[in-house]
């Protein structure tokens, strides 16, 4: 009798992960991503934004859909990045040191598939972690 091989959780989990900060969260249906010329855009988090650094299609359709913008992009993802755990070496800086130096207009912010793994009971920490994060970052400039 052949076994159907097991699934694992994190996909599950991340997917009920972005359902319930989808029902949380209050999102204008016309809300878009508005881009001014010259703009300096930040892209953090996990290995999602990470690899973006090996595979420009993201980048390519931005600038394809504002070329007359002459945007600067900037990609500060790290595999194993959370929200709130941010591991660097000594003397590395801090994530706001970054996003000052490279004087982020526009933060796209990549967070959620590690701390899907903690399950259902991570969940109102992250939701914390979140809030706290754009809240702090908003304050920065």
């Amino acid at each position: 009798m052949k076994t159907q091989p097991s699934r694992p959780m994190g996909g599950r989990l991340l997917s009920l992960l972005v359902a319930a900060l989808a029902s949380h969260c209050s999102w204008a249906p016309e809300a878009r991503l508005e881009l001014e010329p010259g703009d300096h855009v930040a892209i953090i988090g996990n290995t999602l934004a990470e690899r973006m650094q090996y595979f420009g299609h993201f980048e390519t359709l931005l600038h394809a859909r504002f070329p007359e913008h002459q945007l600067l992009v900037r990609n500060l993802g790290y595999s194993a990045d959370e929200i709130a755990f941010r591991p660097r070496s000594l003397n590395w800086g801090s994530p706001d040191d970054h996003l000052s130096m490279w004087r982020a207009d526009v933060i796209l912010a990549c967070f959620g598939f590690n701390e899907s793994f903690a399950g259902p009971a991570g969940l109102a920490k992250f939701e914390a972690d979140l809030e706290e994060f754009i809240r702090h970052t908003k304050e920065q400039r």
